[in-house]
């Protein structure tokens, strides 16, 4: 366990060089340690102190593994924590993919580090919870990849297979499972909301599209429920069929039938003896910086809260409740 120090500690110590990003609950700085002159990324969050011990706490217990960012100092006071991080050189995901060729057999590396990361994640009982091409950094080129999976403080512990933090559903509408939008139940949080997210991902990474995404957030909470998204040959016929056939057995709506970390590190489109044929599909995510655009500061800091604001009309009785039946007569009559 870090030993957490005095908040007031980190400006003698460090020197902030600049932002690197901003959340709604967090803004990460790259900062210099002023003895050593080495960088590093400074989180500093705002209260949410439970979110904080619970990020501390599994960045702890994965200190060991390669694709999880390294935690190396902890400053507190009664306002605020400061996490001080590895500094990742290459970049989120979707920047490194906007400045470089590359190919399907490329994008099963990375999507197998994923995997392999959440295998270990959940393997503890752990659900991350945001996993989403922002919070994939990659340290170097693509070609070779080394991934660092980050921002953990949505991820929740599960004891005997329910969550144990009670704190709201969070997370990115395009990335919500269908299953998180159905109802408040904290229940609905298994090992299977990361891997509707990897599908999201993957689908994202290899057309520069996102899913599910509508005009609104109510029309992309309705593409959701109804599993509405596209894989036709204009985006996907320059892939492997086993690309396709990954991606459409993670986007299911159930979860029982989705596919686990482990069975996705055994599907053919990551095995090693099928790799040979990917190497000539060039990614088509071109538009991959509009995507992003698209994708960034689009966090929902609570889920139901959300959808009772921006579904209110969706309700036959007015009382902002969600109600299956209704999404699908507004959902269908837009496509009227």
């Amino acid at each position: 366990m870090k030993e957490i120090k005095e908040r007031h500690l980190f400006e003698e110590k460090y020197r902030i060089c600049g932002m690197l990003g901003r959340g709604r609950f967090a803004t990460v700085y790259k900062c210099m340690h002023k003895e050593t002159k080495q960088y590093f990324a400074a989180k500093i969050v705002q209260k949410h102190q439970s979110r904080v011990d619970t990020e501390i706490s599994i960045l702890n217990s994965f200190r060991h593994n390669k694709n999880v960012i390294s935690l190396f100092e902890v400053y507190q006071d009664s306002r605020e924590s400061v996490l001080i991080l590895e500094l990742v050189s290459g970049g989120e995901l979707l920047y490194v993919l906007g400045k470089n060729i590359v190919t399907e057999y490329d994008m099963t590396h990375v999507i197998k580090h994923l995997c392999s990361t959440l295998y270990c994640l959940h393997y503890k009982h752990i659900v991350h919870m945001d996993i989403k091409p922002e919070n994939i950094l990659i340290c170097n080129t693509l070609h070779k990849p080394a991934l660092r999976l980050v921002d953990f403080g949505f991820a929740r512990m599960l004891q005997n297979n329910r969550p144990g933090n009670l704190e709201p559903l969070r997370g990115t509408p395009e990335f919500l499972a269908p299953e998180m939008l159905r109802c408040d139940n904290l229940d609905v949080v298994t090992t299977a909301v990361d891997m509707w997210c990897v599908g999201v991902t993957t689908y994202i990474t290899l057309t520069g599209i996102s899913p599910f995404q509508g005009d609104t957030d109510c029309e992309t909470v309705a593409r959701i429920l109804h599993c509405d998204y596209y894989l036709g040959d204009d985006l996907f016929g320059g892939y492997s069929r086993d690309a396709v056939d990954f991606i459409s057995k993670l986007l299911v709506p159930s979860p029982r039938a989705r596919m686990t970390a482990a069975e996705c590190l055994n599907h053919p489109w990551l095995s090693k003896k099928k790799r040979s044929k990917q190497r000539q599909y060039t990614l088509s995510s071109h538009v991959i910086s509009s995507v992003r655009a698209a994708l960034s500061e689009r966090v929902i800091s609570d889920t139901m809260s959300m959808l009772k604001l921006n579904l209110r009309e969706l309700s036959c009785s007015g009382d902002s409740n969600i109600k299956p039946s209704t999404i699908d007569r507004n959902y269908k009559s837009s496509y009227k």
